[in-house]
């Protein structure tokens, strides 16, 4: 057992490496009276020091018009250091300065040399009490002072942003982000990542000096979530290009150019930088070596460059013989300054072309590519390993090379040399769903064990795209970000994917276009990177809602849980002898049926294992394991999943069993009699194999109609949720029951929209009915811990529900947490404001009224 608790603890040693990528963020506000974030180190007794501090955090500053306290440092009898950022006369002498007791200037840093943004990675403060000395380091710069009469400090505790002692004291803070914190003295080290996903507490990882923080606002949310950053109009189909120094997305179309700063948002336009272009559809890669775009205009056959900081393209090339090349894979030396390109689509022709780009003449000549071959294609992402080498991942195109032939979706890798013109076919995968498309580029991770690439399924209209981490040797696919819904037509809209090459950030860039407008809209998203996947966020996840006072019992308690899950062995859930109650990890559930005023609290009870024999789960992720143990889901394919949940849900919203002329006419509507009698056949066939594996399970044909017969041997998650859904509505109903039906749908629906009427109109009223649950519990629990739960539980399904904002307001004023109803209240109006173009009615008073 004690080689268990070693490896798992290993484990999670491990997590809190790889998660070292996070950090909390401070937002100035302009409002006096708005409380903002307040970092404490450590938040009980001070941190013991001895001759030499070391202190040293890395720090991301954006410069304002306003005073601001970023640090100060608190030791014996309150003396203080601060280091407080200083704008200067016109913010052209903006400066850090540390201040001693409020009273005296120690050291001045000047920021005239940064832009709008500092990053000062590795920013070291070193205080000698023997010598008499602070020195501050940032990279190859040093600042030294001597402290004169600086009293001995003996113990210190730091705080980061707002301090609570206003009496003349600095209350505004500058907008800045903040890891790493590290503190070294009395041969000590003293460590806080500040990697959590959420909760206000900081984890220290060597010896439990936790910090707090008051309403904190944690990065490592945005290594998951994408975030819409800016919305810009453009002409139909401008060339999009990312300038990776300037942290700036550009789009040139013949009326605008647009700069996009991915930091602050600000958008700049410059009118008309191809004026000799009416209309086009742009492509353009960046040139850096040569500070310029190179803007190929694919319908009016033209070539233009437009040089960095320039308004209007320099050189524009017409050439009435130049082939069209839609959605080319295009190729540049940095050291030649040669271009190739290869693939690409026009006139009805997907092309799988190699040649060479004359940039004098604007002529394509083709050259001869040996090696593998690689059938006709368009929109094939690429990244660039060195000059001469390129990955080509996926693509649209067909065998034959004509449209008229239909399109197919490839998902196979290719690396190709352009200096030797060759090409090798690495692997082919078959793709987990149909219609799989990736759309921009991929890059590759730092391992180089997998690429990412954003996915999305091309043939229809209302769809989603996800950013996948891709297997290197197999193609395998492992989500690592939430979903972005949007409208996709294959002609009229576009989709890039850029990265920011220094902190690993993703940018995604998506036109939704109008050819009667001859116009789109340009919408641009965020995720933090590196990116983490959902299984490391999940983890996360339940690390921040452990919230205990210390790293090392905050994390036992996470051992002991996975623990009881692994094994199942009652013993860990009985109190051992000689234990304190703190050492209980799991309150034993009274024999009689608990009532509403009995309520436990809800984390330290058992949760339900889950059944990997036997079993179907559609809340979390649709899984099918069989009687084997296995999970076998990779092997409903979409159209068997489809039959699958329609015959499932069919009694759930028509009291009835499915025909086979109503399943015919959901499934194969446009086919023929014969056609859709053959698929349909097929089909239920293929389907009924895969359930033979399985026990307690069949799909039967009964009373002229389909149906599923289960018994005891198979556990259906959904047939479970509607069974405890429908006995919440009962008198005397047991808090393990409220329990019950949140721990199925806190997991979410793991079934997104398919873009298939029915079905999704049937996730649709399954959602409806969660969140008339949801509230119905959340009125009827006592405990405000479990209340709380539930509410934001609801909120995942839908942000904008007011019965919701009314319960978690009412909530948290009742658990004494004033700042953060505001808080709840601030948000949904934001949201509100965002989603319907207009404010939120209410005021926060009149709610609590």
């Amino acid at each position: 057992m004690s080689q268990i608790i070693k490896s798992l603890t290993l484990f999670f040693i491990s997590i809190n490496v790889c998660f070292g990528q996070g950090g909390l963020s401070f937002e100035s506000s302009a409002i006096l009276d708005k409380q903002t974030t307040s970092l404490l180190l450590p938040k009980k007794e001070q941190i013991r020091v001895g001759k030499e501090i070391k202190l040293k955090f890395n720090l991301s500053l954006k410069k304002s018009y306003f005073i601001g306290n970023i640090l100060r440092i608190i030791g014996d009898e309150k003396h203080k250091i601060d280091l407080i950022y200083y704008p200067g006369k016109n913010r052209s002498e903006n400066s850090l300065i540390i201040t001693f007791d409020q009273k005296r200037h120690l050291i001045q840093i000047p920021l005239s040399q940064y832009g709008q943004y500092v990053d000062l990675s590795d920013f070291e403060i070193n205080i000698n009490q023997s010598k008499k000395t602070i020195v501050v380091t940032i990279g190859d710069q040093k600042f030294e002072s001597s402290l004169t009469d600086f009293p001995y400090l003996s113990n210190l505790k730091l705080i980061f942003g707002s301090t609570e002692d206003n009496e003349n004291e600095i209350i505004q803070i500058p907008t800045f982000t903040l890891n790493n914190v590290q503190i070294s003295s009395r041969k000590k080290d003293y460590h806080w990542p500040l990697n959590e996903y959420k909760g206000s507490s900081a984890n220290e990882v060597h010896h439990n000096k936790d910090g707090s923080v008051e309403r904190p606002n944690w990065l490592l949310k945005d290594h998951y979530h994408w975030k819409k950053i800016a919305e810009v109009e453009t002409a139909f189909h401008p060339a999009l290009v990312y300038d990776s120094l300037k942290k700036e997305i550009v789009s040139i179309d013949q009326k605008f150019l647009n700069r996009i700063n991915i930091r602050s948002q600000r958008v700049v336009t410059t009118e008309a930088p191809i004026k000799a272009i009416k209309t086009g559809i742009f492509e353009g890669i960046n040139l850096p070596k040569e500070k310029k775009y190179l803007v190929f205009d694919i319908r009016g056959k033209s070539i233009s460059s437009l040089y960095y900081g320039d308004t209007v393209a320099q050189r524009v090339i017409n050439n009435k013989d130049m082939v069209e090349y839609l959605h080319p894979n295009i190729f540049y030396n940095d050291s030649t300054n040669e271009i190739k390109e290869i693939n690409g689509f026009g006139m009805f022709k997907f092309k799988t072309d190699y040649r060479k780009y004359n940039r004098t003449y604007g002529k394509r000549e083709l050259c001869l590519l040996k090696g593998d071959s690689i059938a006709p294609r368009n929109r094939m992402s690429q990244y660039k390993l060195n000059n001469n080498e390129y990955l080509l991942y996926g693509g649209i195109g067909n065998e034959n090379g004509d449209q008229t032939y239909g399109s197919q979706f490839f998902y196979d890798l290719y690396k190709i040399n352009t200096e030797k013109d060759s090409i090798t076919k690495l692997w082919e995968m078959k793709p987990p769903i149909k219609n799989m498309s990736n759309a921009g580029d991929i890059y590759l991770d730092k391992d180089g064990k997998y690429f990412y690439g954003a996915v999305f399924l091309n043939n229809n209209h209302n769809t989603t795209i996800q950013l996948m981490a891709i297997n290197m040797e197999n193609g395998e696919l492992n989500p690592v970000s939430d979903t972005i819904n949007l409208k996709y037509r294959d002609t009229q809209s576009e989709i890039k994917l850029f990265r920011n090459p220094y902190n690993h950030s993703f940018y995604l860039c998506y036109l939704n276009g109008s050819y009667l407008k001859n116009t789109s809209t340009l919408m641009i998203y965020e995720l933090k990177g590196p990116p983490i996947n959902s299984i490391q966020r999940v983890k996360l996840d339940h690390l921040s809602q452990a919230g205990s006072d210390s790293f090392n019992f905050g994390y036992f308690i996470l051992i002991i849980g996975i623990l009881i899950l692994i094994y199942c062995v009652s013993y860990f859930y009985r109190p051992k002898k000689g234990k304190t109650s703190k050492d209980k990890k799991v309150i034993d559930t009274p024999k009689v049926e608990e009532k509403q005023e009995d309520f436990i609290p809800f984390y330290p009870m058992e949760r339900e294992k889950k059944q990997d024999k036997n079993a179907l789960y559609i809340f979390g992720k649709f899984e099918l394991y069989d009687n084997e143990h296995r999970n076998i889901s990779h092997q409903v394919t979409e159209k068997l999943k489809q039959v699958f949940l329609i015959i499932l849900f069919y009694p759930f919203t028509h009291h009835r069993h499915i025909t086979t002329k109503e399943l015919t006419e959901l499934l194969w509507p446009d086919s023929t009699k014969a056609k859709s009698k053959n698929n349909r056949s097929v089909t239920i066939r293929r389907l009924r194999v895969i359930l033979e594996q399985c026990e307690g399970i069949q799909l039967v044909f009964e009373n002229n109609a389909w149906a599923f017969s289960f018994d005891d041997h198979f556990y259906n998650e959904f047939y479970h949720f509607l069974e405890v859904k429908e006995k919440l509505h009962y008198q005397n109903v047991a808090i393990k029951d409220y329990i019950n039906f949140y721990q199925i749908v806190e997991k979410g629906s793991g079934l997104q929209p398919m873009a298939f009427e029915y079905i999704d109109e049937t996730l649709s009223k399954i959602k409806s009915e969660i969140l008339e649950t949801l509230n119905y519990s959340a009125k009827r629990v006592n405990d405000l811990s479990f209340k709380n739960q539930i509410i934001d539980c609801i909120f995942e399904y839908d942000k904008l529900d007011e019965e919701a904002l009314n319960l978690k307001i009412e909530t948290l004023l009742l658990m004494d947490k004033k700042v953060q109803a505001h808080q709840e209240f601030t948000k949904f109006s934001n949201y509100h404001l965002k989603f319907f173009g207009e404010p939120y009615t209410k005021s926060f008073d009149e709610i609590v009224n």
